[in-house]
């Protein structure tokens, strides 16, 4: 990519490609079920591995959840998610349209190594639909070449799809989709029976954090 206009086409890609699959209902298997958060997978064509799809009702109105979902200084992500080491936006090329770069943290009792990851992010808030969307992918960018000391992941379309609760305007639906290449030399099942829990972890964060941050 090589102008403002190639990042923010791209943004806009991911965001139809997350809308996709927030809308497939073909072909998903339920992996996980804990605490009211439901976890659901499918063979991913493109990253070798699988698509999770997560789902969880939140305790806070939209704004709010979309709010903590963020990062800084959008939002309050790391005052809450304990899996990453770092979440921050590196370029703005409009108030929708970041690269974001996040390191998380090792998981499986340190048989995963931290991951780093660099990504193209489409931000939206629709008042007039009671929705918003966080949709990214990966993406090559020159200032934060790949470096020794992370192992290098890769996001296929993947983000978090929020929905006002139909019942309770003071509630939102909240769809998680993860689809990555965590990247290195690691056994299949290894990784397979990580993830899940890995996710169901973050949602319980994520959604206790939404719950105690009553206003903006």
């Amino acid at each position: 990519m090589s102008n403002q206009i190639d990042y923010i086409e791209a943004g806009q890609e991911a965001e139809k490609k997350l809308l996709v699959l927030y809308k497939d209902t073909e072909n998903w298997t339920e992996t996980k079920k804990t605490d009211g958060i439901i976890v659901y997978s499918k063979k991913s064509k493109e990253a070798g591995s699988f698509i999770y799809k997560t789902e969880l009702t939140l305790n806070g109105n939209l704004d709010v959840a979309f709010h903590v979902w963020l990062p800084r200084p959008m939002g309050t992500r790391m005052e809450w998610d304990t899996q990453l080491e770092s979440c921050d936006i590196v370029k703005n090329f409009d108030q929708d349209t970041i690269i974001l770069r996040t390191v998380c943290k090792s998981i499986a009792m340190g048989m995963i190594s931290s991951r780093e990851f660099v990504d193209i992010v489409k931000l939206s808030n629709n008042s007039e639909t009671k929705t918003a969307s966080s949709s990214s992918f990966s993406i090559e960018f020159s200032e934060y070449p790949v470096q020794s000391k992370w192992v290098r992941g890769k996001n296929y379309a993947s983000g978090a799809f929020f929905k006002t609760s139909s019942e309770d305007e003071n509630k939102c639906e909240m769809t998680f989709i993860v689809h990555s290449d965590i990247g290195g030399m690691l056994p299949k099942a290894l990784v397979d029976s990580a993830i899940p829990g890995n996710i169901v972890k973050s949602m319980q964060l994520f959604r206790a954090a939404v719950a105690k941050k009553t206003t903006l």
